[in-house]
């Protein structure tokens, strides 16, 4: 009995161990966390990753963080926009001496500044002479190239600049033109360069989505729009779709083929030997009659047509689909 009364006690003093132990741990690995949030809030200042310069000046705070005080003491002219400064160990260690930071740099360390800029390219300058030739012409389109060499034009801040056309020149229809773009940066300063190029007139041509013959009727959803330079284009080349709709090809046309009215016909509404409506109006009389068509006819055209009773030939106006006018 004695032997078993020892066993029991071994146990529990085990499982009291393990417990002690094991709220040791979490109290160290809290302890630890608490350490290093403790040491994060009063980290010294440091160098930042990235120094990018939005001002004209180089500020200590632009290149430290966690400073307490100096923030926005200069300590050099920024470099040009879009241009890159690079300081070396020695520099750093004499600024850190100077400001008597808590902090040195590492040996061969050094830092990058770069001056915060946006950039005009000449695919900037381009679309801004498209958009001012919208607003002399509304209804016409522009595809605009550009001649002269353009100087990439760099700007503080990366702030889009305000860009302005002045002294534009070119014929009414299009062509060679040239005007004095300014490019005005947040901080008042300003450059200006003179652009020659070519603005081509573009017009939009209704084609064929897809392939149609002769005897089918275009409608709308057969139709799409190409844009094309109006010097490449026919002047007979339709460009309403109202003109294509509601006729037919008189052969194959395909699709995105541009169409002159010499390549469309009215559809026949009758054909020879259609059964078809005579219709007779005079005043407030009204008559209709069976009659044959003697001819194919389109929309409008007379055509002869066989009156069914009398066996009588006729000339009649075709008014719609198997459907004519008899006017005598």
């Amino acid at each position: 009995m004695a032997t078993v009364k020892r066993s029991k006690t071994i146990t529990v003093v085990s499982l009291a161990l393990q417990f002690a132990l094991g709220a040791l741990t979490v109290l160290l690995v809290a302890a630890a966390i608490l350490a290093l949030g403790t040491a994060k809030a009063h980290a010294g200042p440091m160098p930042k990753a990235e120094v990018l310069v939005k001002g004209e000046n180089i500020r200590l705070g632009d290149v430290f963080e966690g400073l307490a005080q100096h923030a926005d003491f200069v300590l050099a002219p920024a470099p040009k926009p879009g241009e890159r400064l690079v300081w070396n160990e020695p520099t750093l260690t004499r600024i850190a001496t100077a400001f008597n930071l808590p902090w040195r740099p590492t040996q061969g360390q050094e830092i990058a500044i770069r001056r915060e800029a946006s950039m005009v390219d000449a695919e900037t300058l381009r679309a801004v002479i498209r958009d001012h030739l919208a607003t002399l012409n509304d209804t016409d389109s522009f595809n605009v190239s550009i001649s002269s060499d353009v100087p990439e034009i760099i700007v503080p801040s990366f702030d889009m600049p305000q860009i302005s056309v002045s002294d534009f020149s070119m014929p009414e229809s299009g062509g060679p033109f040239s005007a004095i773009i300014k490019v005005s940066a947040a901080n008042g300063k300003s450059q200006t360069v003179t652009m020659r190029g070519l603005a081509e007139r573009m017009v939009h041509v209704p084609v064929l989505k897809h392939p149609v013959r002769n005897g089918s009727i275009i409608d709308a959803a057969d139709i799409e729009w190409a844009t094309q330079p109006a010097n490449s284009i026919r002047r007979d080349v339709i460009r309403t779709a109202e003109d294509l709709i509601g006729t037919t090809p008189r052969k194959t046309l395909n699709a995105g083929t541009f169409i002159t009215p010499n390549d469309l016909t009215q559809p026949y509404l009758i054909t020879r030997g259609d059964m078809v409506m005579m219709v007779y109006k005079q005043g407030g009389m009204y008559l209709t009659a069976k009659g044959r068509a003697m001819e194919d006819g389109v929309s409008g055209q007379v055509i002869k047509v066989s009156n069914i009773g009398s066996n009588r030939q006729i000339e009649a106006r075709v008014t719609g689909k198997k459907e004519v006018s008899v006017t005598e």
